[in-house]
């Protein structure tokens, strides 16, 4: 039930939320910090330090929580924009997490004389060389697909959990395959490394290679940047620039320089997970502010109909007591002896007088909720569905429904006024709702289903409740009839008049003991822009 819609998305999400002046001013600034420790530490580069063995264990595990977070939160972030640049960035995190892992079971003495792989000389320097160059690989990969339209026409047909698992999936057999092939063929690979401790001179061009890959994936973010995410992926990919640049300068482990590289490896991981749950918590409190607005305008709109049915009944009671009263003398008149014709047709005046009173009152009611001006746009019903649903979510878990959804791909657009089509699968699926009150909890089933039928797209809600029983089916879409004791019968009359107003039909399609379903039929968009206006 992701919402795919990436205009209705916009705000909300950490892809693309636009950056504040305060983050663009953070974000250099941080930038400008980096540069400074760079300068200071490369001055020094080749000073030799003590060999800690613990150091990298307890450095690079650090980054590999780290990263894995990061990587969880944006997948979880592609599981609801659906955005192929954020999967590409989501698993860069994933795999530079895992050859985190690896590159530190390999390294000699973090965990034994040659490592836990007990891999080769050559195998450390090769992995950490692709965690460099892969990771810049997925930010370039992001950074050019970031602008491309998230996913809202069915171009990703498979489910998020699908698209996810099959992403953790290839990423973990990727660098398990490249771990086995290093360790396997170790004494073939270029040698990065002399010894334990110096580098080869191969090592310099490897860095620079990666090097220029970070670079890249700065500038295109730099000239690319919009949303907060972009900025703070600006730091990761500055850092990495500095960390491979301070390789360059140095010849082997174990100094001052290639402490100081770690440690920028280390900014580079936790800058945005600590960015994406910053911002996570603000847009949190915004979303929970969103959804008390929400339910605050619905109650309000709910006491607005209650108001203005009992000013209506109020309006109305007086025309109708009229009525009745003028027809009661009207009969007592035609009772006596003789007949007294002349009153009768006095009264019968006034009844009519009466029943036009009524009728203006019933008019100037309608005409005051009418909505001037065409609002009707080109969208897709089950995107306005997806929509619905979320706005209820939590209506929905607190009741105990389990909802399902089963959208046609590829459905065509229709023509209608988008809210008043959210508030007719609005009511309806508070109705479904109502409907299941009495149903066990563990039973309670909505279903949402879209199908193509002809020129007619329909969309189906279905739920698990007892059903409308045969003499109320014909009656539901009167006006003033209602099942609920609280309910004022104007929900599904005012719904069949918006779906008719649109060329359309709202009908039960089915209803029995095992539940009811109701079908919006809606006729499909035409090229210019117009909706096909034959009935149904």
């Amino acid at each position: 039930m992701a919402a795919r819609d990436g205009s209705e998305a916009s705000g909300f999400w950490l892809a693309n939320t636009p950056a504040t002046m305060l983050q663009r001013r953070l974000t250099v600034a941080a930038m400008a910090v980096l540069l400074l420790i760079f300068i200071v530490a490369v001055s020094f580069a080749n000073v030799p330090l003590a060999q800690g063995d613990g150091f990298i264990p307890f450095i690079q595990a650090t980054m590999f929580v780290t990263e894995l977070v990061t990587a969880v939160l944006l997948y979880s972030q592609f599981a609801i924009v659906r955005s192929r640049a954020i999967l590409v960035l989501a698993s860069g995190f994933l795999f530079t997490a895992l050859i985190i892992m690896a590159h530190t079971l390999a390294f000699p003495r973090a965990f034994g004389p040659n490592g836990l792989l007990d891999a080769g000389l050559q195998t450390t320097g090769w992995l950490a060389m692709i965690w460099h160059f892969v990771f810049p690989a997925s930010v370039i990969g992001y950074a050019l697909m970031k602008d491309n339209t998230p996913d809202a026409g069915g171009e990703m047909q498979s489910s998020a959990k699908t698209v996810i698992s099959w992403s953790v999936t290839v990423v973990f057999g990727l660098v398990v395959a490249l771990t086995w092939g290093l360790m396997a063929g170790d004494t073939y690979v270029p040698q990065l490394m002399l010894d334990g401790t110096n580098f080869a001179p191969l090592a310099a061009y490897a860095g620079l290679t990666c090097m220029l890959m970070c670079a890249l994936a700065f500038v295109l973010l730099w000239t690319r940047q919009a949303s907060f995410l972009d900025r703070w992926l600006l730091i990761v990919t500055f850092a990495a620039v500095l960390e491979m640049a301070m390789l360059l300068t140095i010849t082997g482990r174990f100094s001052l320089g290639w402490y100081a590289g770690r440690l920028f490896g280390v900014i580079a991981s936790a800058v945005v997970l600590v960015a994406l749950l910053t911002e996570t918590m603000v847009l949190y409190a915004r979303l929970a502010n969103a959804i008390a607005l929400l339910r605050r305008e619905r109650s309000n709109r709910l006491m607005s109909l209650d108001a203005a049915t009992a000013a209506m009944a109020h309006e109305l009671r007086q025309p109708l007591a009229g009525i009745g009263a003028l027809a009661g003398a009207g009969l007592n008149w035609l009772k006596r002896t003789p007949p007294d014709f002349e009153e009768a047709r006095t009264c019968l005046v006034k009844i009519g007088a009466n029943n036009r009173r009524a009728d203006d009152i019933i008019t100037s009611v309608r005409e005051l909720f009418k909505r001037h001006g065409d609002q009707r746009t080109m969208f897709r019903v089950d995107d306005v569905a997806r929509q619905v649903l979320t706005l209820v979510r939590q209506d929905l878990n607190l009741d105990g429904v389990s909802v399902s959804t089963e959208f046609q791909v590829d459905l065509p657009e229709v023509h209608a006024d988008r809210t008043q089509l959210q508030q007719v699968i609005l009511n309806l699926v508070k109705n479904s709702v109502d409907a299941m009150e009495s149903t066990p909890p563990g039973d309670r089933r909505l279903r949402l289903a879209t199908s193509l039928n002809s020129q007619f797209v329909v969309l189906h809600v279905q739920d698990s409740g007892p059903g409308i029983t045969v003499e109320n089916t014909d009656r539901v879409f009167e006006p003033f009839f209602t099942t609920k004791p609280s309910g004022m019968g104007l929900g599904l009359s005012i719904c069949q008049t918006i779906v008719e107003e649109h060329g359309g039909k709202l009908r039960i399609a089915k209803t029995d003991s095992d539940g009811c379903v109701f079908e919006i039929v809606l006729p499909i968009a035409m090229p210019n822009n117009g909706a096909v206006r034959t009935g149904t």
